[in-house]
Order: C-alpha cells, then sequence, then structure tokens
C-alpha cells in the first residue's frame, strides 16, 4: 500500500513539472505549444479584399533608397498623405484594422507600437510569456509586418535584472518569427544615450549584445527629451550637433547605424520663457522642484504641430526671412509676445533647412531609413492655398529625399580622404627622412674613410710661431 502511495507521488510531481516546465521548453525547442496560448491557425481576415491581408516587406528599388516609416496618431488623416512617398506606417496608439488594410491595399507595409510597463513585476509574476503571447497573437491578426517595441518603457524602470530582459528579448523574438509570419521586431530608444542618467546609460550599453541580436532595427524616438542640465533653458527638440554626437556615442559602445532609422519630428515647442534675454537668444525657464529632474519642462512648452504652426504664422514659417536660425543647434524659431499674458515665448520648430539636414543625414551615415512623427502633423483640413502648397512641400521634400540618387554631401569626398591622404604623406615623409638619412650616413662614413689615419703616438703637425718683442 505504501509502495502504491509513493509510486502515485512521484507520478504527480512528473506531471506537475512536465506542466510548468512546458512553456520554457516550447520556447527553446523552436515549438510554441497551443497552451501558451498562441493558436497557429490563420488568422480571419477583416479587410474587403483578401490581398490586403498580405504582408508587404519593404523592397528597395536600388541601393539608395532609404525606407520610409510615418507614424499615425490615430487622426484619420492619412487617406490624404502621399503614399508614393511612405513605405510602411505605424500606429501609435491602438492597432487600427482601417488603417492596416489600407495601407496594404497601397503595396504599403503596416505596423504597430507595443508597450510594456511594470517589466520588473512582470517577470517576476511570471506573466512575461503571456503579455508576448498577446502581443504576437495582435501581430498575427493584423498581418503586421513591423511590431515596435518601446524599450524606453524598460529602461524607464530604476532597477532591472539584465538577465531577464535578455531572455525576454529572445522569447519575444523567437515568437515573432515562428508565429506571426515574418513580423519584424524593431526596438524604440532615445535619439541620444544621454537623455539618460548615467546609471541607465549603463544599463543600455551592457544589453547592446542582446539588443543587436534581437533588435532587427532601431528606431530614435524624437520625443524622447530629457535634459539632466542644471541650466534651466528652451531648446530644440532635436539638436543637430547633439544628434550627431549620440549617434557617435551609439556606435562606439557596438550599435551599428545601418541598423538605426532616424526618427524626425513634424512638429514643435513653444517655450514660455521666465526671462528672454534677446542678445544671447535664451529664454529661461522655471526650475523643477517635484520629480528629481532639474527643469519644469512639461509646464513650460507646448507642442505645435506644423500644420497649427503655419495657421498661427504664416509669414514667419513659410518665408525664410521670416524666422531665425541658430547656428549651433542648427534650428529655426521664433520668438514672440503674448500681450495677454504679458510674456516672451521662444518657439523652436523645423522648417525645410533643418529637415533635410537630418534626411542627409540618415543618407551619409548609411542609416536604414527615417521615422516621420507623425503624418498627421499637417494642416490637410485648411483649404488656404498658402498652406496646402506648404502641406505639399513637406511631403515633396521627402520624396526628393528619398528618390535622389547622390548627392554633394556636407562632407565631401575630398574632406573624407583627407585623414587617409595625410596619413599617406606622413608615412611618405617618414620612408624619405629614413632613405635620407641612410644615404647622408653613407656619405659620412665614405669621407671618414678617406682621411688619412696617422699612427700612433705621433705628433699632429703644426705651424711654429714666433712672437718676438721689437724691444728684445
Amino acid at each position: 500500500m505504501s509502495k502504491s502511495f509513493h509510486c502515485w507521488e512521484l507520478l504527480t510531481a512528473l506531471i506537475w513539472t512536465s506542466l510548468i516546465a512546458c512553456p520554457v521548453f516550447a520556447i527553446e525547442s523552436n515549438t510554441l505549444r497551443p497552451d501558451f496560448g498562441i493558436i497557429d491557425n490563420p488568422p480571419f481576415c477583416k479587410c474587403s479584399e483578401f490581398a490586403s491581408c498580405t504582408r508587404k516587406p519593404f523592397q528597395g528599388r536600388n541601393d539608395y533608397t532609404k525606407e520610409v516609416i510615418v507614424v499615425s496618431n490615430d487622426k484619420h488623416t492619412w487617406k490624404k498623405w502621399r503614399w508614393d512617398v511612405v513605405s510602411t506606417v505605424i500606429s501609435s496608439g491602438e492597432p487600427d484594422v482601417e488603417l492596416m488594410c489600407y495601407a496594404h491595399k497601397q503595396g504599403k507595409g503596416y505596423g504597430f507600437i507595443s508597450h510594456l510597463s511594470n517589466f520588473s513585476s512582470l517577470m517576476d509574476d511570471g506573466k512575461d510569456l503571456v503579455w508576448i503571447s498577446t502581443t504576437v497573437q495582435k501581430a498575427r491578426n493584423l498581418f503586421a509586418d513591423y511590431v515596435l517595441l518601446d524599450f524606453l518603457d524598460i529602461l524607464d524602470e530604476e532597477s532591472l535584472n539584465l538577465t531577464n530582459v535578455a531572455i525576454f528579448l529572445k522569447h519575444f523574438r523567437f515568437s515573432l518569427d515562428h508565429h506571426a509570419y515574418g513580423s519584424k521586431m524593431l526596438c524604440l530608444l532615445p535619439w541620444t544615450p544621454d537623455n539618460f542618467k548615467e546609471h541607465k546609460r549603463s544599463v543600455l550599453y551592457n544589453l547592446v549584445d542582446s539588443l543587436m541580436t534581437h533588435c532587427e532595427g532601431f528606431v530614435l524616438n524624437s520625443k524622447s527629451f530629457i535634459s539632466t542640465s542644471e541650466v534651466c533653458k528652451a531648446r530644440p527638440l532635436i539638436p543637430f550637433t547633439k544628434l550627431v554626437l549620440g549617434l557617435d556615442e551609439y556606435a562606439s559602445h557596438g550599435f551599428e547605424l545601418k541598423k538605426f532609422f532616424l526618427g524626425v519630428p513634424w512638429h514643435g515647442f513653444n517655450y514660455t520663457c521666465k526671462s528672454y534675454h534677446k542678445e544671447k537668444n535664451q529664454c529661461d525657464l522655471k526650475k523643477n522642484m517635484s520629480d528629481g529632474l532639474p527643469c519644469d519642462y512639461d509646464n513650460a512648452r507646448e507642442e505645435i504641430t506644423l500644420g497649427d504652426l503655419v495657421k498661427k504664422f504664416p509669414d514667419k514659417v513659410e518665408s525664410v526671412k521670416g524666422h531665425s536660425w541658430e547656428k549651433f543647434v542648427m534650428a529655426p524659431y521664433i520668438v514672440h509676445e503674448d500681450k495677454e499674458e504679458g510674456r516672451m515665448h521662444l518657439l523652436y520648430f523645423e522648417d525645410y533647412h533643418s529637415l533635410l539636414l537630418k534626411y542627409h543625414l540618415v543618407r551619409d551615415l548609411e542609416m536604414s531609413g527615417v521615422v516621420i512623427w507623425s503624418g498627421d502633423d499637417l494642416a490637410y483640413s485648411s483649404n488656404d492655398a498658402a498652406i496646402k502648397e506648404y502641406e505639399k512641400l513637406t511631403w515633396n521634400l521627402l520624396h526628393q529625399w528619398m528618390t535622389q540618387e547622390k548627392r554633394e554631401s556636407y562632407i565631401s569626398d575630398e574632406m573624407r580622404s583627407f585623414p587617409s591622404r595625410m596619413a599617406g604623406v606622413g608615412v611618405g615623409c617618414m620612408l624619405l627622412g629614413v632613405l635620407l638619412g641612410f644615404v647622408f650616413g653613407i656619405i659620412v662614413c665614405v669621407r671618414r674613410q678617406r682621411k688619412l689615419l696617422h699612427p700612433p703616438f705621433t705628433k699632429d703637425k703644426t705651424q711654429e710661431f714666433l712672437d718676438e718683442d721689437p724691444g728684445m
């Protein structure tokens, strides 16, 4: 009786062990079980045409074509976009079936942003696999070409287990590859690592290998602006000089820039100045006393789209002469006074020149493409001729850059080859110096050999000189 009881205990333990290990085994053995939550039956097509329920992966027409991903903020203006410029559209909010069908019908890709809050508690409770299965099922049902993982949510946590993050990335990528019919995983990062404090940057750098292995591309978020500087003043959304330094820092820590998509904003920020110094164009802001950041950016600025901007300041936005240009950060700005409030405002935004700088940087650094944040930020509903022309020019600028085979780079070929030429000159000078030294050495040795040597202990010949005293 006791033996049968022990056998029953052993059998029960084995059953429970197999049930607990099932999800992990399923992931590691290249087959996710149905009890994990992912059903491999083909998803139901919700589009009016079945052809719209097929993925449209980006196929570059040639080597110079870059991908243009446009973010949608669910404002339903996407039918008025210039779709011959767009390669993929990504929903920033809830996934939109209607937008997916329309994008695929146009022969373009579709994707959505997937947010992950409270990562540590999710991992501790073992709910990460449930999150993965839910997200993968969503990608299947939407025939998504891309799933953009908001990695900023993960990096925002105070304490992270790096091993857990690496395992999560591995499992998520595996699930997408095997159960979402080829949906690609992109990871959202800040446009510069300096937007994080030092301890968070170290976390990011320690995860480089996992990120490079499992993320098929990286989107640099144009909205990830956090200043840890003690100087509270208005700043452009993406200062060009800091952007270049940020990309260099990414590259120096092992990221490959060819996998990067540069987020480009089609909006600006209107800052309310505590005080404004005209001579140095400095808009001072209030100090922040709440969340640990030195400056109160949330209450000191308001986002304004290019569409609203051109409505409010048509003469200043449309004309280069109507606004000012800050050379150090390569950004346009407008200074205006609110007479009702009695305060000065400094407005940083993007114009033709600043947008073109960022577009060309993508090509110069051989990045994957750009992500427009967002396509809804133009004034599509306006009937004003000037505003409609501005909308057309903004899309045309993107199209012109995307289809441009070759252009004169800001870094000319002559400048690119300058370090190599200088190194060559240096090596040539060194070799010439060695050769001349060798030749002169031989000449000196030969001349010394030709000099007659005196026998030892003989006195050199001297001319005898007598200085006679006339008085003697």
